[in-house]
C-alpha cells in the first residue's frame, strides 16, 4: 500500500492552520471553504487534491473534513486535550492516526519565525468582514502570504498554535504551500447550527496508528 507523502503534508498544514486552535468557544456550525491549487502536478496528486474543506466547530473540538476523487481525510482535534486524530480513508484502506501533546510541542518548535504585517484593507467574504494581513514565512524558501480574517466569528485564539498565530481572528481566506504545490483556501459558506458529539468520535472500521506508525509506512 502506498500513498503519496502529499497526505501527510496536508494533514499536517490543516492540523496546524485552524486546529488545535481555540481555548474556548461561543461559536458552534461550519466554515466551508473552496480549495484551488497552483502548481503543476501528476494524476495521482491531482486525485488527491480535495476542491472543498468544511471544519466543524464545537466547545473545544474542531472537525476538519476533505474529501477528493480518491476518498477522504478527517481531522478532529480537542484543544484540552491537545491531541488530534487524523482519519484517512483511502484506496479502501481506513487509518487513524492520533498526535499527540508530544508531537503537537514539536511541530511548534520546529515552525519557522514569521513576521505579521496588518493592513488597513478589508474585505467581505461569506457575509463577514475580514481585515487584511501579509504574513512573511522564514526559512530556505522565503514566502509572503496574504490572509484576510474575521474578529465576527466567536472563537478565542483560533490559530494559535499555527504559524499564524499573532492573528487573533478566524481566517476566512488564506494560502499554504505544499511541496511545490500552493493551496489557497477561501470560504463560501458559514453556518451556525448544532453539531453532534459523534462527529468527533473515530467510527469503527479504522486501523489506529501513532503518527510514527503511519511515518514508517510512508518510508519517512
Amino acid at each position: 500500500m502506498k500513498f503519496n507523502l502529499l497526505i501527510l503534508s496536508l494533514a499536517i498544514i490543516i492540523n496546524f492552520n485552524n486546529l488545535f486552535a481555540q481555548k474556548t468557544t461561543d461559536f458552534q456550525g461550519t466554515v466551508t471553504y473552496t480549495v484551488t491549487v497552483d502548481g503543476e502536478m501528476d494524476a495521482m496528486t491531482k486525485a488527491q487534491i480535495p476542491t472543498e474543506m468544511t471544519q466543524t466547530y464545537k466547545e473545544n473540538k474542531i472537525r476538519t473534513e476533505q474529501k477528493s476523487s480518491m476518498g477522504s481525510t478527517i481531522i478532529i482535534s480537542d484543544s484540552e486535550t491537545k491531541i488530534t486524530t487524523i482519519l484517512i480513508d483511502m484506496m479502501g484502506n481506513k487509518m487513524a492516526i492520533t498526535q499527540t501533546k508530544e508531537d503537537a510541542d514539536k511541530a511548534i518548535q520546529e515552525m519557522p519565525e514569521v513576521k505579521v504585517t496588518y493592513l488597513e484593507e478589508t474585505k467581505t467574504i461569506a457575509g463577514y468582514n475580514c481585515k487584511k494581513a501579509t504574513v512573511e514565512v522564514s526559512g530556505e524558501e522565503k514566502s509572503v502570504l496574504d490572509v484576510y480574517y474575521t474578529n465576527e466569528i466567536e472563537v478565542s485564539n483560533p490559530n494559535s498554535l499555527s504559524f499564524f498565530k499573532d492573528i487573533k481572528g478566524v481566517l476566512l481566506e488564506y494560502s499554504q504551500s505544499a511541496g511545490d504545490l500552493t493551496m489557497k483556501f477561501s470560504a463560501k459558506e458559514i453556518k451556525k447550527s448544532k453539531v453532534k458529539d459523534s462527529l468527533y468520535e473515530i467510527p469503527d472500521g479504522y486501523q489506529q496508528l501513532t503518527q510514527e506508525q503511519f511515518r514508517s509506512m510512508l518510508g519517512q
